[in-house]
């Protein structure tokens, strides 16, 4: 159910993004950024709750969504190149090699080279990937294994 509303938010357009954007997964040292975010005047009055968020509290969260192996965790990061950005979806997972093949049609399909043992890859990632490359930075993606 969240895989398919995630689908449809992605092609309604709703997480439009311009060239200079990239999404990553949040890694443990964002933990004391995203606490200074959540506080701040300009976030807090956007959140489920407004108040001042306490470090314990935000350890708890903090901790809760980095073990929540049902919901994966993003953030935004500008000024970012296209390797960048797929670096980061594909994180933990190591890229091999980026290359482009130019199609008879003139169009662009962009090639990205993982090693057999990637571990923690799965065909339903893979598919969320190209689906959030497409979406996010129009990023047509073949995905192969050496």
């Amino acid at each position: 159910m969240e895989a398919e509303q995630s689908r449809h938010a992605l092609s309604s357009g709703k997480w439009k993004m311009n060239n200079i954007a990239a999404l990553r997964p949040i890694l443990d040292e964002d933990k004391d950024l995203i606490l200074k975010w959540r506080n701040s005047p300009d976030v807090a009055p956007y959140m489920y709750t407004d108040h001042q968020i306490s470090e314990p509290e935000h350890n708890q969260w903090f901790d809760s969504i980095r073990s929540d192996l049902r919901r994966e965790y993003w953030i935004i990061e500008s000024d970012s190149n296209d390797r960048r950005f797929l670096d980061n979806l594909f994180h933990p997972v190591k890229i091999e090699s980026v290359n482009f093949v130019w199609l008879p049609d003139g169009s662009k399909l962009t090639r990205v080279v993982l090693t057999k043992n990637s571990k923690g890859i799965d065909e339903k990632r893979l598919e969320t990937i190209k689906m959030i490359s497409m979406a996010v930075r129009k990023i047509d993606l073949i995905i192969e294994f050496i």
